[in-house]
């Protein structure tokens, strides 16, 4: 790989600087959040983060590899990774899919708050709706 004499100059010259920093206007890039706004993100961080290592427990369960596991599923392993870390929040289809590839269902209960109604359970994908008193 060459370089041209110009960007060599240029990266000599940076030799020793701290890099530039861009520029951030907070009070435009940044928008105020509300108390439960910033609950809400960082609860479904929390949810996110939680269903991503069941996932990686369950791969690891069946001792493979990510680069395994995204050979089955035919996705990039960098996709596997990604899943297992929660890095954005994950849809429910996809972690059906991951679940059902390494031999699990997934399993939604709605647990009320009042004792007298009934819970609801629901297996994805299948949809199997069932209820039962909590």
């Amino acid at each position: 790989m060459s370089i041209s004499p110009e960007r060599k100059a240029k990266l000599e010259a940076m030799r020793g600087k701290p890099p530039r920093l861009a520029q951030i206007n907070l009070s435009q890039d940044i928008q105020p959040m509300s108390i439960p706004e910033l609950e809400q993100m960082v609860n479904q961080m929390i949810a996110s983060a939680a269903v991503g290592e069941g996932l990686k427990l369950a791969r690891k369960q069946r001792r493979l590899t990510t680069r395994q596991l995204a050979t089955a599923l035919g996705v990039s392993q960098s996709r596997v990774v990604h899943i297992e870390k929660a890095n954005d929040s994950l849809e429910l289809q996809t972690v059906a899919r991951v679940a059902k590839q390494l031999g699990y269902r997934v399993l939604v209960q709605l647990i009320p708050e009042n004792a007298a109604d009934l819970a609801i359970s629901v297996s994805v994908p299948q949809l199997e709706l069932q209820t039962e008193r909590t």
